[in-house]
C-alpha cells in the first residue's frame, strides 16, 4: 500500500494533496501502460507454415495436395500425350525436353519453360538432369506419385505417372534408358543418344501403367528396336 501520510514538521495525519495526486497519476500511468502492454500481447504475430501466409522460405501455403506440410510447392509430373515418338525424333536430351516445355506451354501452365525429360543418354544420367526435390511430386489431376526425390527415384510409387498433360489417362511405353534410382542403362546406345529409329538399335523404356520398377524399365518388354514409337515423362523443374 502506498504511504500517502506526512510525518515532518509534526504533521502528523495530514496528507499532501499535490503529492497524492502525482501518486495517482503514477497509478494510472502504470495501469494505462500494462493494459497496453496486454493488449499488444494478444496479437498473433508469429510465422508459421499453415497460417495462410506466403512467408519466406515457403513456396506455398494453402495446405493441398499441391503444397505439402512443409509449405514446399509440389513439382507436377506428367506423361506426353499422343503422338508417340520414335527414339530418332526425339532429337537427343535437348530435343527430349524440348517436348516437354512446348507440351506444358500449350497447356498454359506456369513455369511451362522448366520441364525437363526423365531420359538418360549413354554418358548423362537422368537423375543428373533434373533437381531432386524436396517436396511432393504430383501428376495434372493432383494425384501424389511421391512425397519427394527419395520416393520418385524408387520402386515405389504411389500413383503411376499415366496421366498427360491434357490431364487424361494415358498407358504406353515410355523411353527412358533409365533404371529406378536414375542412373542411365549402363552399356546401351541408347539408340545412339535418342538419334535414330533404326530397327538394329535398341534402347529401354517403361511403362506409365505400373507403380514398382516398371514404370521406368519395364521387366517385361525391354529392349525395344529404336523404330518403335513411345511416350516422354516430364517433371517440373525450380
Amino acid at each position: 500500500m502506498l504511504d500517502v501520510t506526512r510525518t515532518d514538521d509534526g504533521d502528523s495525519g495530514a496528507t499532501d494533496d499535490s503529492s497524492f495526486g502525482s501518486t495517482e497519476n503514477d497509478v494510472h500511468t502504470l495501469t494505462s501502460n500494462t493494459d497496453e502492454t496486454t493488449s499488444e500481447s494478444t496479437i498473433d504475430t508469429s510465422t508459421f507454415c499453415g497460417n495462410g501466409i506466403v512467408e519466406p522460405g515457403e513456396d506455398c501455403d494453402d495446405a493441398s495436395t499441391f503444397c505439402n506440410a512443409a509449405c514446399i510447392k509440389s513439382r507436377i509430373v506428367f506423361v506426353t500425350s499422343d503422338p508417340p515418338l520414335q527414339a530418332g525424333a526425339i532429337e537427343g536430351l535437348i530435343g527430349a525436353d524440348y517436348e516437354c516445355r512446348h507440351r506444358a506451354a500449350l497447356m498454359n501452365f506456369p513455369n511451362a519453360d522448366r520441364y525437363r525429360a526423365w531420359i538418360s543418354s549413354s554418358t548423362v544420367d537422368a537423375r543428373d538432369r533434373v533437381e531432386q526435390h524436396i517436396g511432393r511430386y504430383v501428376l495434372v489431376n493432383g494425384l501424389i506419385v511421391a512425397e519427394n526425390w527419395d520416393e520418385f527415384a524408387s520402386e515405389a510409387h504411389q500413383n503411376p505417372i499415366d496421366v498427360t498433360e491434357q490431364s487424361q489417362t494415358l498407358i504406353v511405353g515410355v523411353w527412358t534408358g533409365t533404371q529406378p534410382d536414375g542412373t542411365r542403362v549402363p552399356a546401351q546406345s541408347h539408340c545412339q543418344d535418342w538419334t535414330t529409329s533404326s530397327a538394329l538399335e535398341k534402347a529401354y523404356a517403361g511403362d506409365s501403367s505400373f507403380t514398382d520398377a516398371s514404370w521406368t524399365l519395364d521387366q517385361l518388354i525391354n529392349p525395344n528396336g529404336c523404330v518403335n514409337a513411345f511416350a516422354l515423362y516430364c517433371i517440373e523443374q525450380s
